[in-house]
């Protein structure tokens, strides 16, 4: 899937993109978190407003500070 809003193409392919991915997601887990990281951590106003709209909670991460707990054993 292609992130069309990364360039200059627009917000209102925000929410489709959104939409889309939900419905994929949607067929193979119909219990899931709406939860929404923009790619590559791109995010302004109109992202979150969409987000919201379409009932998202924003999360952002960052590889960098992964702690690799979960390659510890136990863990």
């Amino acid at each position: 899937m292609t992130h069309l809003y990364e360039n200059k193409a627009g917000v209102k392919y925000m929410g489709l993109d959104i939409i889309k991915a939900d419905r994929i997601i949607q067929k193979y887990q119909p219990n899931h978190l709406k939860l929404f990281r923009p790619p590559g951590g791109y995010i302004d106003t109109a992202l979150l407003r969409e987000a919201k709209q379409l009932g998202y909670k924003v999360v952002l991460w960052s590889y960098h500070q992964d702690t690799k707990d979960y390659s510890l054993p136990g863990a």
